[in-house]
């Protein structure tokens, strides 16, 4: 909420900080929002080239608060490529790296920033030293990520009722079965209770979407579950979920109502 100008339109990736602020990706800039939704500022992507386009596809925050951005650029139709674009606490660009295409999704643990795409994921230290390589031939068609304490990732597929769990080395360990499917769901892992968080819209049977909430162990053991019917026409459609450090969640919502859409960020 706030000004129009501040409104968001078309965001890609929500993540947060240590004082509970939210850092939404937006078109090319980030906007920063307080925790109880105020427009706080706006951080620049930084472009060399006038001519190249920059638009951001996610967003991350480490243990420090420094911010991880997923850009794709294109000079002309058909060329160009992702950089990551890391920033420090107070938003001052430290460096970026590029790391190739056809990546859409981001989290950071453990001083590794790791992307995922259609069917691996790629490891890369924060100074952009590729690491490693994982997941070809054992994930199907994979929507989400997220890491645990203990190094383990998680990853969620598109139309999907499961959760597959790595090592930190890229072995394949097990996976645990969610209580409801879900065609664009989103994982987050919540430091403060080891909990792993899943988010997704399923269709009811009155036709309109519903938001529900599943909370896990880290080991994959179930918590609870929470159904949100408010949210009417609204779902989960890209990029889309974190939860701060007291626990709220906060997923970004999209009305898919033509051309003139409007984008919400949801908290509970």
């Amino acid at each position: 909420e706030g000004e129009e100008e501040h409104k968001l339109k078309d965001p890609r990736g929500i993540a947060t900080n240590s004082s509970g602020q939210f850092i939404v990706g937006h078109i090319n800039v980030l906007k920063m929002f307080g925790s109880s939704g105020q427009f706080i500022k706006d951080i620049s992507i930084p472009n060399d080239d006038v001519e190249t386009k920059l638009y951001i596809i996610d967003v991350a925050t480490d243990n420090k608060d420094y911010i991880y951005v997923l850009v794709g650029y294109e000079k002309e139709p058909g060329s160009g490529g992702f950089v990551v674009y890391e920033f420090s606490n107070t938003a001052d660009l430290h460096h970026k790296f590029a790391v190739g295409k056809d990546w859409y999704r981001l989290t950071v643990n453990n001083s590794k920033v790791l992307l995922l795409s259609w069917s691996r994921v790629a490891v890369y230290e924060t100074d952009g030293r590729f690491v490693r390589l994982f997941g070809e031939g054992k994930l199907p068609g994979v929507r989400d990520i997220t890491a645990v304490s203990d190094g383990r990732v998680m990853v969620v597929g598109w139309n999907s009722s499961c959760v597959h769990i790595f090592s930190e080395d890229g072995d394949y360990l097990n996976s645990f079965e969610l209580q409801g499917h879900y065609i664009n769901p989103s994982i987050a892992f919540h430091q403060a209770s080891e909990h792993v968080v899943i988010a997704g819209t399923e269709e009811s049977r009155t036709g309109s979407d519903l938001l529900r909430v599943e909370i896990f162990t880290k080991d994959g053991e179930f918590v609870r579950s929470t159904q949100i019917p408010e949210v009417g026409s609204y779902h989960m459609y890209a990029n889309g979920m974190t939860v701060t450090k007291d626990g709220r969640i906060a997923v970004l919502l999209r009305d898919d109502l033509g051309f003139n859409y409007k984008s919400k960020v949801l908290v509970i």
